[in-house]
């Protein structure tokens, strides 16, 4: 691909994780504006400004630059079918990414997991996991739905396993339940 073509991958990648270009601005302390025309291809983005979004999606920078991932629409699964072929094991790891996507790092446990329910996941398994919810053509956001409507103690779990305190914890999972149960409206 063409660095002449990373705007539509950005636009891409900023769809599939569910985010406006607001929010994606907000994530990346990068203009609204500024997104806009990376977007749009209007004006050569800065390096920088590149490494910042990129850094708000959660890739790498050479991803704006990568062949799509997968064709949106057609022939595209549901969260729910998609959720439900998992492995428990890839279930245990794709929750631990699209619930960490909505936990502040300053709540966030060292290492993020303890005890036997989820064991110690490296950087790079939670990468993979962001990948097989993009190669789904998934956004975090409709994957943390489905969990929360299917499988919500294992959620609980999940989310618990994550944060330092047990307030917080069931804050965060009032939280994904309410956007859950408010998407599903």
């Amino acid at each position: 691909m063409s660095e002449a073509s990373y705007p539509r991958r950005l636009r891409e990648l900023r769809r599939r994780q569910g985010l406006t270009i607001s929010e994606l601005s907000e994530k990346s302390e990068v203009s609204e504006d500024a997104i806009s025309w990376a977007e749009r291809g209007v004006r050569q983005t800065h390096p920088s400004t590149l490494r910042k979004i990129a850094g708000a999606l959660r890739v790498e920078v050479s991803e704006l630059f990568e062949e799509p991932i997968a064709p949106l629409g057609e022939g595209a699964v549901t969260a729910a079918e998609w959720v439900e072929a998992l492995s428990e094991n890839e279930k245990k790891v794709v929750g631990l990414y699209v619930f960490g996507e909505i936990i502040p790092e300053v709540s966030r446990l060292s290492g993020w997991t303890r005890g036997e329910d989820f064991p110690q996941h490296t950087a790079s398994t939670l990468v993979r996991a962001r990948r097989m919810v993009l190669e789904a053509g998934l956004s975090p956001k409709k994957v943390r739905s489905e969990f929360v409507r299917t499988r919500p103690f294992f959620v609980e779990r999940i989310v618990k396993s994550m944060v330092k305190h047990q307030d917080e914890a069931e804050e965060y999972f009032r939280r994904a339940q309410y956007e859950a149960f408010e998407e599903g409206a």
